[in-house]
């Protein structure tokens, strides 16, 4: 699939698709990445740059990393809608229930603080939170806040990989000046999130894209 296509070809057409089917792999999308987020910021050797920031905005107005979440992502949401994307019915309730997923499943992978081989696990976490955001995209309900923007900027002309690298990189920027944990895996997730996106989201479309 070129990556410059234009962004309403990337959410897929919902015809043949079931009200339930869809709405699971919403639901599914939306645990993989709460998962994979709790993950990564319990492994404590690197997050991915929107974590990062919901980290740093959490520190510094004492709520959890989750709760930041949900302003972090209704300012980009709103800058979204203001580029001319307008998001999707669930991602408002989306960004509330990922957000609540995040600090709920942070108790629950603390074990991964002394794991052992870090950075396997940390390679598993970013594919598995990839492959929800692909869930969410392909559900055609509501992208989450970070994919809204990159679809934004997407339907502005940029590629799928610059407009991800983009927002990446931001968000990795604005955590580390809010002292979140910004590190070069970081930086690693940053030149990954495009390209494997850009892999796994028409592969996710072929495969779930008319069930």
């Amino acid at each position: 699939m070129n990556p410059r296509v234009s962004a309403s070809k990337t959410v897929v057409s919902t015809k043949g698709q079931s009200f339930s089917g869809r709405l699971l792999l919403l639901v599914v999308g939306w645990s993989l990445i709460a998962t994979a987020i709790a993950a990564l910021i319990r492994l404590d050797i690197g997050v991915a740059p929107y974590a990062a920031l919901n980290v740093g905005l959490g520190t510094l107005l004492g709520v959890a990393p989750g709760t930041a979440m949900w302003a972090s992502g209704s300012i980009l949401v709103a800058l979204a809608w203001f580029l001319g994307h307008r998001p999707g019915p669930a991602t408002p309730l989306g960004l509330l229930t990922i957000g609540f997923l995040v600090n709920a499943a942070l108790p629950l992978v603390s074990f991964l603080e002394d794991v052992r081989f870090k950075e396997v696990i940390f390679i598993l976490a970013v594919l598995v939170l990839f492959q929800g955001v692909c869930l969410t995209i392909v559900s055609s309900y509501g992208a989450g806040p970070i994919e809204v923007l990159v679809l934004a900027l997407r339907g502005r002309g940029l590629s799928l990989r610059a407009s991800s690298w983009g927002v990446e990189f931001a968000s990795a920027g604005i955590g580390f000046l809010l002292g979140g944990p910004v590190n070069l895996l970081t930086m690693l997730f940053v030149l990954l999130a495009g390209p494997v996106i850009a892999v796994l989201l028409p592969l996710t479309t072929r495969i779930f894209g008319h069930r």
